[in-house]
């Protein structure tokens, strides 16, 4: 079926004919159609058709069609009795303005209808939008005598319109009046029988962003046409798309700004947003912090039961990170591509499909020990009794993985969409490397001319607790043959257990070194002699940490315990000297001048989770 919005190019007076195109296919319809006929159901009737919904075998085997235009909200369905089209008008929307009887100077009818369920009647109400690029939202209800379902349509007298909201006046900066509604779509809402619907505005030619966003209406009296309006976003939107996007058992609303070129583009660039119904505690919120991102996110025991919360957060080095949430006891399979994951919050078991593997994971390894974070294909994942919250790491199609030849390979961008909870500044927020030599912090020289940078990062926070952080994630490159350099976390406020994640090791050999608690050299000493390859390996102990394995505690452990950390009597975390070293130390001078080509250069890239005290007290 097609059905043109007008006859021909700035013709709004005219007929456009309802057309009908039907498939003639050969023995083997596998191949689909051989050809297509043309027909015409109605010539001369419809104008300014701009919506349409199909309801499927609501006429026998046949399908029917609600449209909305000039002539208002139309049923059309083919009699098989009669073998005509036929057509009922249920209601004829906005009334014409006086003294208009063109379009010369307004548009009337209906722009746009969406059918909406009421407890068991997938035919409950009608939402519209009045008229083409109108101002007027509608609802029509139906009387309590009329039947559930379609063939209500086919009966006018069921139906009432009754208007419950105005976006008007209409702008008169144009040669027609126009209004900012474009589209509407039924919405619905998690333990309610009665669907909602939303309209998107896609704003108006003056610029008034008043007039712009994704509203939605729930209704708490169909009836008497009681709705509570809520505005979802401030943003142009042209469409809207209602699915549970973000596997949180809730109604997401997915929008695209309104942009046509020549015609009306709004005040926003062309985007994609998604917005989550419900429960503010089960969403995600981020905002700009400085240089770095402050990202808050659901509680695992906010979520519904059966539910799950999930976030694509951060492009780095060929691989997608994203947050994911599960309430407690829940098992999801894993989606596909995703390789391996990270816990940040309470534990998790991963299995494979056959349920022949089975590994338990918490937010660290054992204290000086490398573990793999690799889930099998097609696996699966079973919170423990506090939820958990992981990050899930997956490759980007064919985006290069490592070894790292040159930092500009090392790709670092917002993974995170458009979103009201999410700043624009933030979903389009790239995170550079800068090389550390370079940072206000690192003005001792100790790396001056070393290949060793640093992109910061995301503080992480459960959105009901302004206090409850979860971890701080920030990442480092170095060059192969180099050292980070021996430190300690001894500063006052530097209170955190750091983990470090690897992405890519460079050459294969890299990782975590670290001296025994009782190492008593002065930092002097350690500085002076760092950098030769015998005093490093005499000192200190080497653990690997091997692509996507993350290494347990390095810090000093209350005697008793496996992780709860020592302190200095400044608060600090009490850490033995420790430091990333490269593969290849002590292959060469350092600093290595000038500095590697991409013949021999492997970059190393890592994360650094650096967790509150509290997470590590057992």
């Amino acid at each position: 079926m097609g059905l043109p919005i007008i006859s021909a190019s700035g013709d709004f007076t005219s007929a456009a004919p309802i057309l009908i195109f039907t498939p003639t296919y050969d023995d083997d319809k596998s191949k689909g159609p051989t050809s297509w006929s043309e027909a015409t159901a109605v010539a001369d009737r419809f104008r300014m058709i701009h919506d349409v919904k199909l309801l499927p075998r609501s006429n026998g085997d046949l399908d029917m069609v609600v449209v909305a235009g000039q002539e208002g909200i139309v049923l059309l369905w083919y009699d098989t009795d009669n073998e005509e089209w036929s057509f009922n008008v249920v209601g004829e929307g906005l009334p014409a303005p006086s003294g208009a009887p063109y379009f010369d100077d307004a548009f009337w009818g209906s722009g746009g209808i969406e059918i909406c369920r009421v407890d068991d009647d997938d035919v409950g109400y009608i939402a519209a939008c009045e008229a083409f690029h109108g101002h007027i939202v509608s609802v029509y209800v139906k009387s309590s005598d009329a039947p559930k379902g379609p063939s209500s349509l086919k009966t006018s007298s069921y139906w009432t319109r009754k208007v419950i909201d105005d976006y008007g006046p209409l702008d008169t900066t144009v040669k027609r009046p126009t209004g900012p509604l474009h589209h509407v779509m039924a919405v619905p809402l998690a333990k309610v029988a009665t669907e909602a619907f939303a309209v998107a505005c896609m704003g108006v030619p003056s610029g008034d962003k008043s007039k712009q966003g994704v509203y939605l209406y729930e209704p708490f009296n169909v009836t008497d046409g009681k709705f509570k309006k809520v505005r979802v976003t401030g943003e142009s939107a042209g469409r809207l798309a209602v699915a549970d996007y973000s596997g949180t058992n809730r109604m997401d609303i997915a929008s695209l700004s309104y942009y046509v070129p020549g015609y009306f583009t709004g005040p926003d660039p062309p985007q994609l947003r998604i917005n989550t119904v419900g429960n503010r505690e089960s969403q995600f919120w981020a905002s700009k912090l400085e240089n770095e991102v402050l990202l808050r996110i659901p509680r695992p025991r906010s979520l519904d039961p059966d539910a799950m919360a999930s976030l694509p957060f951060w492009a780095l080095a060929g691989k997608t990170l994203a947050i994911v949430v599960l309430p407690p006891h829940q098992r999801r399979v894993l989606e596909s591509g995703v390789v391996a994951i990270k816990v940040i919050f309470g534990q998790v078991e991963v299995t494979d499909s056959e349920g022949k593997y089975s590994s338990a994971r918490t937010i660290a390894p054992d204290a000086k020990k490398s573990q793999t974070t690799l889930v099998p294909p097609s696996g699966a994942v079973k919170s423990g009794d506090d939820g958990v919250v992981f990050i899930a790491v997956a490759k980007v199609g064919n985006s290069m993985q490592g070894p790292f030849t040159s930092m500009s390979q090392v790709t670092s961008v917002s993974a995170m969409p458009h979103t009201d909870n999410i700043a624009p500044e933030v979903a389009s927020l790239v995170f550079p490397f800068f090389r550390v030599d370079q940072l206000p912090w690192a003005t001792s020289g100790l790396w001056n001319d070393f290949e060793f940078y640093n992109a910061s990062g995301f503080h992480i926070y459960f959105n009901d607790d302004w206090m409850d952080r979860i971890v701080h994630i920030q990442a480092w490159t170095l060059g192969i043959g180099e050292t980070a350099r021996f430190h300690v976390h001894s500063g006052t406020g530097r209170s955190f257990c750091e983990i470090h994640y690897c992405l890519s090791n460079g050459g294969g050999a890299a990782g975590m070194r670290y001296c025994t608690d009782d190492f008593a050299d002065s930092a002097e000493t350690i500085q002076k002699n760092e950098l030769t390859k015998k005093y490093v390996e005499d000192n200190s102990t080497l653990i690997v940490v091997p692509d996507l394995d993350e290494h347990g505690p390095l810090w000093k452990i209350q005697k008793g315990t496996k992780a709860t950390p020592k302190l200095l009597s400044n608060g600090a975390v009490d850490y033995p000297w420790h430091a990333w070293l490269a593969s290849k130390f002590g292959d060469y001078s350092l600093p290595i001048k000038p500095p590697l080509g991409t013949d021999k250069q492997k970059f190393d890239v890592w994360l650094a989770f650096e967790f509150p005290l509290s997470a590590f007290q057992f």
